[in-house]
């Protein structure tokens, strides 16, 4: 049986193997700044209600606005599954013709990955690490549907992403700066509420981030895409591969908030 998470705070090792760097050691944070993070990530004040462009779960994005790794990449990947398809652009060009409003944000490390070979590598596995961390938040994920998303990410072309074309399609472009500072991940688990303690995290600890990861918009934006069998796995596979960049990029002392 997988381990649960606790009421609310945890750290990313003790779920899944986690093979990134960042958190609070790779930043060098203090009991005392560490201590803050903890009170704002805990703090129900720290969620509310947010919009619908799915953005990415960067660290250094704070639009009010739900997450999945990679904003618009998450819901191309899910397209692709449903429907096939060669290229990212394509992909996006088609989900904005089903009226997605589609955000992407510059030097995004989930495009990057997949850029490179990370969904076949990684999702092509049925026992990949990620189904372990949804297992701890409570997304017991079937056999029939690992094998169905590892089929697809067998083959999904190695050519897939196609970068500036992908750019020139979507509705919005975020700019990030700095450097990545990641020490905790805030998951909300209530439909239409996301983290917004961003900015306040930043100010108040002197410039530790946060991820963001949203699974009920992964929920949504799959009822828009399939019924049936399908809009459960294509819901699925945006929800694994966002726990598989966390796994990728985040180390196991990462902090995870888990909002009910």
């Amino acid at each position: 049986m997988a381990t649960t998470f606790p009421a609310q705070f945890a750290t990313l090792g003790k779920f899944a193997t986690a093979k990134g760097q960042l958190g609070a050691v790779r930043s060098g944070a203090t009991e005392r700044q560490m201590a803050i993070v903890t009170d704002i990530l805990t703090d129900p004040d720290s969620f509310g209600p947010v919009g619908t462009t799915v953005i990415c779960v960067e660290d250094r994005l704070h639009r009010p606005d739900p997450r999945l790794a990679g904003g618009a990449l998450s819901l191309a990947l899910m397209y692709n599954f449903v429907s096939g398809g060669t290229l990212l652009s394509a992909d996006l060009r088609k989900l904005k013709a089903e009226g997605f409003r589609l955000a992407l944000h510059r030097d995004c490390g989930a495009l990057g990955l997949v850029a490179t070979g990370f969904v076949a590598t990684e999702l092509s596995n049925v026992n990949a690490e990620g189904y372990k961390l949804l297992g701890a938040m409570g997304y017991d994920v079937p056999a029939t549907i690992r094998r169905q998303i590892a089929e697809w990410a067998r083959k999904l072309p190695a050519n897939y992403v196609d970068r500036d074309a992908a750019m020139a399609i979507v509705d919005e472009i975020d700019d990030v700066e700095g450097q990545h500072n990641a020490v905790a991940a805030a998951m909300s688990m209530e439909d239409g509420v996301s983290f917004i303690g961003g900015p306040r995290l930043k100010r108040e600890t002197g410039g530790l981030l946060s991820f963001g990861f949203d699974p009920w918009i992964a929920e949504r934006s799959a009822r828009r895409l399939a019924d049936g069998d399908k809009r459960a796995v294509a819901r699925t596979l945006a929800l694994v591969f966002t726990a598989q960049v966390f796994l990728t990029l985040g180390g196991p002392d990462l902090r995870i908030a888990l909002h009910r």
